[in-house]
């Protein structure tokens, strides 16, 4: 796996590594990948898990129903791969910089909606020198939450894959991944208990030339993915009945 990135699809992709379309229809495509065991692990660079993406079309995200549809697809997947009985949503990523600030935004966004939910912003190491794994951790042995949502933006190496997509997985994160800065993982082996992560290409990485590149609409786009998935969270706790 490239050090830059952390979109799973193209990882799977390099690996020639299938997964199974699950969903198709005129506004979302939801294909899933497992990987299941340690020679797996080595093929595709991948930790061993789920991996769920939702391909759209970009030029529409912002367009109600296919916010409605993403919003119900992906909720149905949380509560298909988690207990959201007691759960910790954790948002990574910078707050200054709004091409990383997916994570803090959406936790914003679920504190104006929901009072009593478990919300939590690690600041970023560089800043504070504290590992977001040993603080979530911490949080975590208080708190004792049934999972943890963690959501952060994700880093990708083609330009047509920003704001592409949304992924989800049970395999957990790695902070910091999207931009080359890896930190400690945040998964069910560092912390005690299940990890689903949520994310987002909006940083497209050349490692020869060490550029990053952003949408140019990316205040909007933040924004919008931030309600995506603030939604989704909260739809999938509500239990919301999917057709």
């Amino acid at each position: 796996m490239d050090e830059f990135l952390s979109l799973a699809d193209e990882d799977f992709a390099k690996a020639s590594f299938n997964g199974q379309t699950i969903l198709k229809n005129k506004y979302v495509d939801v294909t899933r990948y497992s990987v299941e065991n340690e020679e797996q692990e080595r093929a595709t660079g991948r930790k061993k898990g789920e991996y769920y993406t939702l391909y759209y079309d970009r030029k529409r995200l912002g367009v109600k129903r296919l916010n409605g549809e993403l919003i119900k697809r992906l909720a149905a997947i949380l509560n298909d791969v988690s207990d959201l009985s007691r759960p910790l949503a954790v948002g990574l990523g910078n707050q200054r910089i709004t091409s990383d600030s997916l994570g803090c935004l959406t936790i914003d966004k679920l504190a104006a909606k929901h009072g009593r939910l478990m919300l939590f912003k690690p600041w970023v190491y560089g800043e504070c020198k504290i590992e977001s794994a040993d603080s979530v951790n911490g949080i975590v042995s208080v708190t004792k939450p049934s999972a943890v949502i963690a959501i952060d933006t994700l880093g990708c190496l083609g330009i047509d894959k920003l704001f592409s997509s949304f992924q989800l997985s049970t395999a957990g994160i790695t902070p910091g991944e999207a931009v080359g800065n890896a930190r400690t993982r945040l998964d069910e082996k560092t912390l005690g208990v299940p990890v689903i992560t949520l994310g987002v290409p909006l940083i497209s990485v050349d490692p020869e030339e060490e550029v990053c590149v952003t949408p140019k609409e990316i205040d909007i786009v933040v924004d919008v993915a931030a309600n995506v998935l603030s939604e989704s969270i909260l739809t999938a706790i509500d239990k919301t009945v999917y057709p």
